[in-house]
């Protein structure tokens, strides 16, 4: 079986949901790839993967050639380093003991789902100034007062309609998982229509600040895997530069703990997504020191993703591209003073979150000013949520 140079299995295999119902190969596609064309959930997930866009998408990949939406994986790997591995590692794909299944040919159509991305509503306690309304109703009622907030994502469990019988990984994202009782009910839905559960694994994208139901747990325990994949950004006090919303540091630590001890009854695996921008920079040997001693010194690590906020415009003034040369290299001091004590956090899983933020703090920025405090706080489109919770980013040091 000959592969193209632009192959990759996801659009064959796999499906991802976004906030407003998009359905797409996967969640890289969602800042380039979307047109008039995406077909939406509202419709069926079988109808949106068979549909005229995601055939146009499986053909490219057959004929070799790029699609639009792949975007930040073509410039990832024209880049090298740790970013260039995503669709690397999907090679693995035609094994037998594959998360995806081992596939046999390649034509123009959809196999059975293998992986499936979306979250289950927009519905969550957090107001990430990075994120958006239609990913979080905290952030809608607070840009968007007495406005009705959109259900976002798949509006009904009903439009998960494709086979999922051959199912491997779901990956649940929010919103906040957590706190929606739908997602109770799809949990149980793809279970039951799941060939082998024992073969299933899930992955949740969680900012871990509220512990599941015991229903949820009892299906865990039917399941081959739990990833649980936090969403922090800070520690401590600097946590809510970032993420500001209706919570205090210490329901983080009391999740977590509790999601550590629960590995003895449930098979569960951690790792950690962190989104770098010019708010949390300062604090990624912080984070590390953190994430090693609470959770990898004590159970499972299996990735730690170190994600550089978007190139765009809209999120320039939190883009640590464009601070000053001045206060990237008194952080990059500050590193190498860290680096000299040899913490033990170096030689783990956890100190790739550092190798790629030593990577790319050197980038440059589209701003002709470097930011400031002030700055932040007067031109971020998201400013208002962090008014809305008093924080006046004097903890940010830049």
């Amino acid at each position: 079986m000959t592969l193209s140079k632009s192959y990759c299995v996801l659009p064959f295999t796999a499906a991802a949901v976004d906030g407003q119902g998009n359905v797409v190969p996967c969640c890289r596609w969602y800042p380039y790839g979307i047109t008039e064309d995406t077909p939406n959930i509202k419709y069926g997930l079988k109808n949106a993967r068979n549909s005229k866009f995601w055939q146009t998408i499986r053909q490219q990949m057959i004929d070799g050639e790029y699609p639009t939406g792949c975007k930040i994986c073509w410039d990832n790997e024209s880049k090298g380093g740790e970013r260039a591995k995503y669709r690397m590692k999907q090679k693995h794909i035609f094994s037998d003991n594959s998360p995806y299944g081992s596939i046999t040919t390649i034509d123009n159509s959809s196999t059975k789902l293998r992986y499936l991305e979306t979250g289950i509503s927009n519905l969550c306690n957090f107001a990430c100034v990075m994120c958006t309304q239609v990913d979080s109703s905290i952030i809608h009622s607070i840009l968007r007062p007495g406005e009705k907030i959109p259900k976002g994502f798949h509006k009904d469990n009903e439009n998960i309609d494709d086979d999922l019988s051959e199912l491997q990984v779901l990956k649940l994202v929010g919103g906040e998982p957590m706190i929606e009782k739908k997602h109770d009910e799809l949990l149980e839905k793809v279970i039951s229509l799941n060939n082998n559960p024992s073969n299933l694994e899930i992955h949740y994208h969680t900012n871990v600040s509220i512990f599941p139901s015991e229903r949820v747990i009892n299906c865990w325990k039917k399941l081959k895997e739990v990833e649980i994949v936090l969403s922090i950004d800070g520690i401590g006090d600097t946590a809510t530069l970032q993420r500001p919303g209706n919570y205090v540091w210490q329901d983080i630590e009391d999740t977590v703990n509790k999601y550590v001890q629960l590995t003895d009854e449930v098979n569960i695996v951690f790792s950690v997504n962190v989104v770098l921008t010019a708010l949390n920079i300062g604090q990624i040997t912080d984070i590390c020191d953190w994430l090693y001693n609470k959770v990898e010194k004590n159970s499972t690590m299996r990735h730690a993703t170190l994600t550089p906020i978007h190139k765009q415009t809209h999120q320039n003034y939190i883009d640590f591209r464009n601070l000053s040369k001045e206060t990237k290299d008194r952080i990059k001091e500050e590193w190498k003073a860290w680096e000299a004590t040899n913490p033990p956090v170096l030689n783990t899983i956890v100190s790739d979150l550092y190798t790629v933020a030593k990577d790319v703090i050197n980038e440059d920025g589209l701003l002709a000013e470097p930011l400031t405090r002030e700055l932040i706080l007067e031109m971020h489109p998201n400013a208002a949520l962090w008014k809305h919770f008093k924080e006046d980013l004097s903890l940010l040091n830049i």
